[in-house]
């Protein structure tokens, strides 16, 4: 392009030169996009995204538009980006997209998005790559030149794992990049070639990473997993690692489609029985872990369902605890719905109820709660919305309970230790503890920082600590802990 400047008496002519990115083809269908590639012997290229997608959105502004990725790309590919959902803003070419898009995304298996796919001059699908690839270009690149190379292409070395079913090295390598491309059905596959492989000789590597394979209970690594569950976890050295990873297999299989039968009464004691007889295995870890999944169901079905829901009537709670004594004999629903309560006055706004509740929640089961529920309801509910300072003093009071002793550095790496103090120091600064309140809140934010806790959360505590020492308040400007100051 030529730019035209005027300087005294003097005009002077500059070439500019505009890098230019990816160039994706535009007004070809599907079959055009095959018959150019074929026509120019290059392979493709398809960007698969969404318009909601935020990394596809990265991608598309921060790595394809740059100069050395366009050079490489449009060199060597045919380029061509498909967005996979439908939107009333949708332009004529997109709307044309709409059937090959719907077919892509069926026949490729798209359930993770950004997916890229590569198809060979000849159309054939033969490289597969999932999730942005970071903001250096040279990564993406890597990726594509793969796509170039037999040794490398995912195609050809995961549709070929048969032949190298007693080579445990290439179904490792085949299996590392399913899981990788977020590849479930050929996971599960090869996971289960994976096993029969192995045998019983097991590292802790080999079970972590069949762990991410099993999705249903007819897997081999279910049933291994199922039968050896004191030996893997003692392997993996984790506690419940097997049971964390069956359970919900169990649970979506078999007691969750119980609540869409409409068979009642529906006993835990004669459900516990069935799942024993069917899987002897199950240890009592596993087992309670399924009675908590039996309880949420019965809590969604019978209580968030019915109340939350457009025009719900009025909670009847004594109708509501009936029903569940008649529908699930021998489960008595007192604390799930005294907790309920809270929560729907809370989403009613009746505040004083919420605090009753809260507060008369506590007097029962405040022994039995978990910090989890200590801080949510310090937080949500005391920190949040009251100025009742009896109501702050009692939620102080189950905060402090879960701030653990300075000198014990085991539990400071975990997230939820900091989101405590978080808690804590708020509720204090909101009663006048001004000191104090600064004091927590920067060992929070101290916290935070050493276990590398996203930015967006640092600097919220970073902005929480600097409104403190302003004494300003905390609680106005947000609608949670996660909600950026307004």
């Amino acid at each position: 392009m030529v730019k035209l400047f005027l300087s005294g008496l003097f005009l002077f002519s500059v070439v500019t030169n505009h890098a230019q990115g990816i160039k994706f083809e535009e007004d070809q269908n599907w079959s055009d996009i095959k018959t150019k590639a074929k026509a120019e012997n290059k392979f493709i290229f398809m960007d698969c995204y969404a318009t909601w997608c935020g990394p596809c959105k990265f991608m598309k502004d921060s790595v394809f538009t740059q100069d050395k990725v366009g050079q490489y790309m449009n060199s060597r590919f045919i380029n061509v980006a498909v967005q996979i959902d439908q939107t009333p803003k949708d332009g004529k070419y997109i709307r044309r997209w709409y059937a090959d898009a719907k077919s892509i995304v069926s026949e490729y298996t798209i359930n993770v998005l950004p997916t890229y796919l590569f198809f060979s001059p000849d159309g054939i699908l033969v490289h597969r790559v999932v999730g942005a690839t970071g903001k250096e270009t040279d990564n993406f690149i890597a990726k594509a030149q793969e796509s170039l190379d037999s040794n490398e292409q995912y195609y050809a070395i995961v549709n070929n794992y048969k032949m190298h079913l007693n080579n445990s090295e290439y179904l490792r390598n085949a299996l590392t990049m399913t899981l990788n491309a977020k590849d479930a059905r050929m996971s599960e596959e090869i996971g289960d070639a994976y096993v029969n492989c192995l045998g019983h000789d097991f590292t802790k590597p080999d079970l972590w990473l069949i762990r991410g394979t099993i999705v249903s209970s007819k897997d081999k690594g279910f049933i291994l997993f199922l039968n050896n569950a004191k030996l893997i976890d003692s392997i993996v050295d984790d506690l419940d690692a097997v049971e964390t990873c069956i359970w919900p297999i169990i649970a979506k299989e078999y007691i969750d489609p119980l609540f869409l039968e409409d068979k009642f009464p529906l006993d835990w004691a004669d459900v516990k029985n069935d799942l024993k007889n069917k899987y002897p295995a199950l240890n009592n870890i596993t087992i309670s872990l399924l009675d908590h999944e039996f309880e949420d169901q019965i809590l969604v079905h019978e209580i968030q369902e019915p109340l939350y829901k457009k025009n719900a009537k009025d909670a009847n709670w004594q109708m509501i605890s009936n029903r569940i004594k008649k529908r699930y004999p021998g489960y008595n629903p007192d604390r799930m719905i005294a907790k309920e309560k809270a929560k729907y006055f809370s989403f009613k706004k009746m505040w004083r109820e919420c605090e009753e509740s809260v507060l008369s929640y506590m007097d029962v089961y405040g022994s039995q709660a978990s910090n989890t529920e200590r801080n949510s309801f310090a937080w949500d509910y005391a920190f949040m919305h009251s100025t009742n300072r009896k109501f702050l003093l009692a939620a102080l009071k189950w905060s402090k309970q879960t701030i653990p002793d300075l000198s014990d550095s085991s539990v400071y790496s975990r997230n939820t230790t900091y989101e405590f103090m978080d808690t804590y120091a708020n509720l204090l600064y909101k009663l006048g503890y001004r000191s104090k309140a600064i004091f927590w809140e920067n060992k929070a934010l101290e916290l935070a920082h050493n276990a590398s806790e996203e930015q967006s959360y640092q600097s919220n505590l970073s902005i929480t600590l600097s409104r403190m020492r302003k004494g300003q308040d905390t609680w106005t400007g947000r609608s949670g802990r996660y909600e950026e100051y307004k």
